[in-house]
């Protein structure tokens, strides 16, 4: 299970930003370099390098979502919005 991590106002757009440019290298060939990325996320060199690999120990470089966890995770989205799960 991954420790608790709260998103907020303050490191939303970060995370966002570190996850699809996570995606982005883990499905294709060609992808941006990092230093393009954190000028699109407004972030520094240093700063995205330094997330890039905290959010990688935080999924133990599993970049790969089984169809079991993947549900997992919309329920509990879906349960933090308040939202039913179908």
């Amino acid at each position: 299970s991954l420790p608790q991590f709260v998103v907020d106002a303050f490191n939303v757009h970060r995370l966002l930003a570190i996850a699809v440019m996570l995606a982005a290298k883990f499905n294709d060939d060609a992808h941006y370099s990092n230093t393009y990325y954190a000028k699109v996320a407004g972030l520094s060199l240093k700063e995205l390098n330094r997330l890039e690999a905290a959010l990688l120990g935080k999924l133990n470089w599993r970049l790969v979502v089984s169809p079991d966890d993947y549900e997992k995770f919309v329920d509990h989205v879906l349960l933090a919005a308040g939202m039913a799960a179908n």
